[in-house]
Formats: structure tokens, sequence, C-alpha cells
């Protein structure tokens, strides 16, 4: 099984990074934003993934990310983002995608 290739932001101020996963089931992803997931479709067939409760939990803010429809979401707490399809499976980004979003969330 190859690994998928996701952008991984821990916390404010960081750099986001470049990762890979063995797989991007509910575990994983839990694991990667340290709670319940919440999906943000960022673009068609891309999503950023949080805990749906950062807020709540009192993590800090960790970026605005605005989306292609011009919509600014506040993102507490660590997030990764990665490729999706119509289904609402969860897989790696492509290597255009990756360079995309790694420049916008610098």
């Amino acid at each position: 099984m190859s690994k998928q290739m996701i952008i991984k932001v821990t916390e404010a101020g960081a750099l986001p990074l470049l990762s890979e996963v063995p797989k991007l089931d509910l575990r994983t992803m839990q694991s990667l934003v340290g709670g319940l997931i919440q999906p943000v479709q960022l673009e068609p067939g891309i999503t950023l993934w949080c805990d749906e409760e950062a807020k709540l939990k009192g993590i800090p803010l960790n970026r605005h990310v605005e989306d292609v429809w011009g919509n600014v979401w506040d993102i507490n707490g660590p997030f990764f983002l990665c490729g999706d399809n119509e289904e609402g499976d969860a897989f790696g980004l492509t290597v255009v995608q990756a360079t995309k979003w790694l420049a916008l969330l610098q």
C-alpha cells in the first residue's frame, strides 16, 4: 500500500509540512487533529480537516484559511489538508495540489 501525501499544520506560526501517512482512516485523521474531525472544503477535490471542538477546548487560533469561494475560516488547533472525491473519500494530495496549498498556507 502506498502512503498518502498530506499537508500538516501543527500550530500558529509554524510552517506547513508535507507529510505522508500510511492511510487516511478515521483513527489516523483524528490523531492528526487531536480530536473529532470536521471537514472544510477549500476547493473541489481539497478538504481541510480540523478538530471540531478546538474552539470549545480553548485551543488557540492557528490560521485564517480562505477557500476558493472567498469564505475565510478561523481554524483553531492542528489541521491537515488532503484530497477528496464526490463520495467524500479522503486520499493523498497530488504534487500540483500540494505545491499550490503549501504556498497558500505560508
